[in-house]
């Protein structure tokens, strides 16, 4: 008897939805990573194409986006003031330090992409909001 007391009833709706609302999925997780991954090896590119694609299905994601977007195109514009004004004899030193610096700063964003929480690098001029 104690069965038939707890069994759902057939006039209740199950949740047939596979994920709670608000909580994020296994792929927005993914995506976020993937954004600033994207970051380390393609500079501004991969995160503004994922903003513009899957920016709009999740705000997860294109909070991600935009973050990893800022903090490239900030890490852009130093290189090229770099290029600019710095001696053609210290580029190779300024480009392999731009891209460990990019790296360092984009390994913990995507560690906290993976566990679903916000990020927020402490460099970027927040040119895209």
């Amino acid at each position: 008897m104690q069965d038939e007391a707890n069994s759902p009833s057939p006039e209740e709706p199950e949740n047939t939805s596979p994920e709670e609302p608000g909580r994020l999925t296994r792929d927005e997780c993914i995506m976020g990573m993937i954004v600033h991954a994207l970051g380390i090896s393609t500079a501004f590119l991969g995160p503004l194409i994922i903003w513009q694609t899957k920016g709009k299905e999740s705000a997860f994601v294109s909070e991600h986006a935009k973050e990893a977007l800022n903090f490239q195109i900030t890490l852009a514009a130093i290189l090229l003031a770099c290029w600019n004004f710095a001696p053609d004899e210290w580029f190779p030193l300024l480009l392999s330090a731009y891209l460990v610096v990019n790296t360092m700063f984009c390994v913990p964003a995507i560690i906290a992409a993976s566990k679903g929480k916000p990020f927020r690098y402490w460099l970027p001029v927040r040119l895209i909001v």
